[in-house]
Formats: C-alpha cells, sequence, structure tokens
C-alpha cells in the first residue's frame, strides 16, 4: 500500500508534466516517459542537500577556523578529564 501510493505521488506530477508539454507544443519525442521522469526525480532528491556549487575556501586556514579547532579540542580534553577518576583519601 505504501509502495503503491509513492508511485501515485509521482505519476500524477508526470501527467501534469504531460499537459504542460502538450501546451507548450513540445513534441512526443521530446517528451519524458515515466521512466525517465522518475529517474529524474530521484536524481534530484539525492543531490537535493548538495551544494557543489559554493566554492570552498583554499589555502591555509584563517584564525577563525583555528580559534574553532581550537575550541574543539578545549573540550575534548575537559571531558577526558571529567572522566578521570580522583583517588578519594580516607582519614
Amino acid at each position: 500500500m505504501v509502495f503503491h501510493s509513492i508511485d501515485m505521488a509521482i505519476c500524477n506530477p508526470w501527467l501534469e508534466y504531460l499537459q504542460d508539454c502538450n501546451l507548450l507544443g513540445i513534441e512526443k519525442k521530446k517528451q519524458m516517459d515515466l521512466l525517465h521522469f522518475k529517474m529524474r526525480l530521484a536524481d534530484n532528491l539525492i543531490n537535493l542537500g548538495r551544494s557543489d556549487n559554493i566554492k570552498r575556501p583554499r589555502g591555509r586556514p584563517t584564525s577563525a577556523s583555528r580559534h574553532r579547532l581550537h575550541l574543539l579540542q578545549k573540550r575534548k580534553r575537559q571531558r577526558n578529564q571529567s572522566r578521570i577518576k580522583k583517588p578519594v583519601m580516607i582519614t
């Protein structure tokens, strides 16, 4: 039942796509069939969160990134020190 509802959720936009293509006068040969429509939809959903067109900085890290690294190392040291049990003096 779940797969049927997913399939219906994909087929309805494909039917709207076909209607839009007919209204725009796009030839039948240039229209996507259901399989290619599903493949393109899946590809877009997979790549939805990616941002390949954002340029990552190159070269030497800035002082801000060094400061962030220092804070992370400091937190890690504090966590490790809190795990070490201190000896208890019995008098």
